[in-house]
Parts: C-alpha cells; sequence; structure tokens
C-alpha cells in the first residue's frame, strides 16, 4: 500500500468523525492500524500510527480565541488590509506590529502564538518595500493632457 492511499483513508475517517457521523472511535482506530503493516516504508508506517493515535483529538471542537488572540488578530487585519500610500500602509503595519507585541506581553499561554501574527505583517512590510505584490500605481502622466 502507498501511503498516500493510506492518508485518503484517514482523511475520510477524520472527517466523518468531525462531522458526527463516526460513534466508534476505536474501531476504526483499530482498522486504520490493521493497514500500518501493508505501507512499505517503516518511516510512512510511525507517521501513520502517530496519526491514528491522534485521531481522538480530530472530534474536539476548536477552542475559542482568548480575548488577547482577537484583539490581536483584529489588528491584525485591519493593518494587512489597510489602504493609502505605500508609506501609509507601511506606518500602519508597524503601529500594529507594535501594538501586538504590547498584547503579546499581557498575555498568558497563547503569547507566543501572538507574537507569531507579526510574521504576516512583516512579510507584507517587506512586499511593500520591495514593491511586490501590490506597489502604488504610477501618478497619472499629465504632461500630455
Amino acid at each position: 500500500m502507498e501511503f498516500h492511499e493510506f492518508n485518503d483513508d484517514y482523511t475520510v475517517t477524520r472527517e466523518r468523525l468531525r462531522a458526527g457521523k463516526l460513534i466508534d472511535v476505536a474501531a476504526e482506530q483499530q482498522r486504520l492500524l490493521a493497514l500500518v503493516p501493508q505501507l512499505v516504508d517503516p518511516n510512512h508506517q510511525q507517521v501513520a500510527r502517530n496519526l491514528i493515535a491522534a485521531l481522538p483529538g480530530s472530534a474536539a471542537p476548536a477552542a475559542p480565541p482568548s480575548p488577547e488572540m482577537a484583539e490581536a488578530l483584529q489588528i491584525q487585519d485591519t493593518a494587512f488590509y489597510a489602504g493609502g500610500t505605500k508609506e501609509e500602509k507601511l506606518a500602519a503595519l508597524a503601529a500594529a506590529r507594535k501594538k501586538i507585541w504590547e498584547i503579546a506581553d499581557g498575555a498568558g499561554e497563547d503569547s507566543a502564538q501572538i507574537r507569531g501574527l507579526t510574521r504576516m505583517l512583516e512579510h507584507r512590510e517587506n512586499d511593500l518595500a520591495e514593491d511586490l505584490p501590490w506597489s502604488d500605481p504610477p501618478p497619472a502622466d499629465t504632461a500630455g493632457s
């Protein structure tokens, strides 16, 4: 059996679990474990066993974000899609990164994840600094009018 065939079967099982259509998770884990020896590569076998072991956790709904994370996400979105000139966009991104770091400093367990939100803003700043991919339009040619 090729790993992609196992992974397809696993993915269907995981999606059935998430949709609430799978009642006996242990039986599905046993069924999937029976497929593991058919995988030729020992590394693929270990990956498959790890996926199967983590399957019950797929049923748990995601926890809502903390108030700090929700605030930081809002700041990130607002800054990422800010309009204006390139300089105004860069200023908005820099201010947002600073504010997100301040929020992270006062956050609990998710402070590292909150700090990670600034990476996307940093990439956006780099793109703008290099005029990629959405540089300001060139000024209108008024000499010919």
